[in-house]
């Protein structure tokens, strides 16, 4: 039965084509059914494949599947292995300092160091983006817009490079009255979409209540799609942020600590696949360019 449902019956749920029993592929319409019932009869007689009674298992009569290119032109030099460094940012959110109820400073910074040393461990090359330092000035002009990059400071213009080369992203949200914190939006609103465009995003939030930032989710999700980024389906919520650590700043929650885990290996997976395809075909982008039209307004239009 496990073997019926795993080979056979998920394949044919997928698709209103004809499955073949023994392999679950798809065949061709005119496939004789009575022939592929009739092998996983045997399969199921024989135990999947044993031949100690003497029947011999006829060959499957589906054709084996046609590949889009032949093996020989996939070149695998340029692949993402698991030993190699790849580049990650990680954006914090909060400018909160001094003392308060629940402690000294922003948890972001905690959240933001623990989540840096799990990055590391997938062997991932780190750097964490604050933006309580540089202070980033609310938005007047972004680079997408911009004609004239010399208005900008140095340091802006080199984070955005450093973008460009960016394999992934870990973005630690916190929540501010139900809502995304503006200095997340405004650091990273200084930058263009391409800067940030198909590359992984892992998600994670935190606060000081039950909820863990639940409630900023969908719009943080929302708004990191719209930058191009592609989130990963792991999120963790560090819910009573301010229990989970100790005094010096260790977190001491094992379900975190299960939770961050596995979001990070998962980051590392995207990560690699995405980058092994970039490696094997380039996405072309070509940019529209509206044509300039003389005349009245009805003719522009």
């Amino acid at each position: 039965k496990q073997w019926y449902q795993r080979r056979v019956r998920g394949p044919f749920h997928r698709s209103c084509d004809p499955v073949c029993f023994a392999c679950a592929r798809t065949v061709a319409p005119d496939t004789p059914m009575t022939d592929l019932w009739f092998r996983l009869k045997r399969l199921l007689k024989l135990g999947g494949g044993d031949t100690s009674n003497g029947v011999q298992i006829r060959p499957c009569p589906c054709p084996e599947p046609e590949l889009s290119a032949p093996v020989g032109e996939v070149s695998t030099a340029n692949c993402a292995r698991n030993n190699d460094k790849m580049k990650a940012i990680i954006f914090l959110s909060s400018t909160r300092t001094g003392p308060s109820y629940y402690g000294m400073g922003s948890w972001g910074d905690k959240v933001g160091a623990v989540v840096k040393e799990y990055l590391e461990l997938q062997n991932f090359t780190v750097s964490v983006w604050d933006p309580k330092n540089p202070q980033y000035e609310m938005l007047k002009q972004s680079l997408t817009l911009a004609t004239d990059l010399s208005i900008f400071p140095k340091w802006l213009l080199k984070r955005d490079d450093e973008l460009i080369k960016a394999d992934a992203f870990f973005v630690c949200c916190t929540e501010y009255n139900s809502a995304l914190p503006p200095a997340l939006s405004n650091m990273m609103d200084h930058y263009p979409q391409s800067s940030y465009r198909h590359r992984p995003c892992a998600l994670l939030t935190y606060a000081v209540s039950h909820l863990g930032g639940a409630r900023v989710h969908s719009s943080l999700k929302t708004f990191i799609t719209d930058l191009g980024m592609l989130t990963i389906p792991t999120m963790t919520h560090v819910q009573d942020c301010h229990l989970k650590f100790d005094k010096d700043g260790v977190l001491t929650d094992q379900n975190t600590k299960r939770y961050l885990t596995r979001q990070c290996s998962e980051l590392r997976w995207y990560s690699e696949a995405i980058k092994s395809y970039r490696a094997i075909r380039t996405l072309d982008e070509p940019i529209p360019v509206a044509p300039i039209v003389a005349g009245s307004q009805t003719d522009r239009n």
